[in-house]
């Protein structure tokens, strides 16, 4: 029974560590870089990818129950140093634009159409980096007439 419940416990715990300075790294380097207001909580959770989470964590647990527990812990190490490099500022900032800006974006609210770059979709907002005015915009989602 011990070994179910470290098989279970080891496969939810262990991605968390990476993913967490992963995501900080973004927060810091690139949603408070540009003055995105989201909680770090919906952030974490609407752009992890779970797939790819709970494959690295099956993975770590199989190889932490198995005999190849110093292979589980330097893959752990490497993930996890690997995501810290996020907290850099300039690599948040890389890392974050790779990951949620497009361009060109427009966003029409009539009578306008603003024309820029979209920083972030969140789950009630844009957020636009408007090309006139270098500007961050922010567009309530129910209350425009059109994003593409």
């Amino acid at each position: 029974m011990s070994r179910v419940l470290s098989f279970v416990f080891l496969t939810l715990v262990t991605p968390l560590l990476p993913a967490f300075f992963f995501f900080i790294g973004i927060k810091l380097g690139y949603i408070d870089h540009y003055e995105i207001e989201e909680y770090f909580n919906v952030i974490f959770v609407d752009k992890i990818s779970w797939i790819l989470f709970w494959i690295f964590g099956l993975s770590c647990a199989i190889l932490f129950i198995s005999p190849f527990k110093r292979v589980a812990a330097l893959l752990i190490i490497a993930s996890t140093l690997l995501a810290m490099a996020t907290l850099i500022p300039a690599v948040g900032l890389s890392v974050g634009t790779q990951m949620f800006a497009t361009e060109p974006f427009y966003i029409k609210q009539k009578p306008w159409t603003y024309k820029g770059v979209l920083l972030y979709e969140g789950r009630t907002n844009y957020y636009l980096l408007n090309d006139e005015n270098n500007r961050t915009m922010i567009f309530n989602k129910g209350k425009i007439d059109e994003a593409y």
